[in-house]
């Protein structure tokens, strides 16, 4: 249950950018796409500071949030391809794009109150 927040100044080339984001996540995991949340927040520049502030150059943030449990070399494709989707998406090159992952514990992720790790157990 990859959650994926793209925190960026420039609009999306359509929504069709987030498909390729989903689908870029699920392909590098092995997961389906329906497991693949995928969420766009535009941030303005006056919300974004760098240095002295004269910056002309605000990169795109990801945020990958999603359960532990997966190898470095996994987690490395996965960013990989984030940066490919994204860049494609947002028509910019690919080092403007950073990738933080988030692991999260099972135990400490809920649906509806109920422990993610209890979710899983039940399927």
């Amino acid at each position: 249950m990859p959650i994926v927040i793209i925190e960026a100044e420039k609009p999306l080339k359509g929504r069709k950018a987030l498909g390729a984001v989903n689908q870029a996540i699920a392909e590098s995991l092995g997961l389906p796409r329906s497991a693949v949340w995928v969420r766009y927040e535009c941030v303005p520049r006056s919300a974004y500071w760098e240095g002295d502030g004269t910056g002309q150059w605000a990169p795109v943030l990801v945020t990958v949030r999603l359960l532990k449990g997966r190898n470095r070399k996994a987690l490395a494709r996965m960013m990989k391809a984030v940066a490919e989707a994204v860049a494609e998406g947002f028509g910019m090159d690919k080092g403007s794009v950073w990738c933080r992952v988030d692991e999260m514990d099972p135990g400490l992720v809920s649906q509806g109150g109920v422990p993610y790790g209890k979710l899983m157990r039940k399927r």
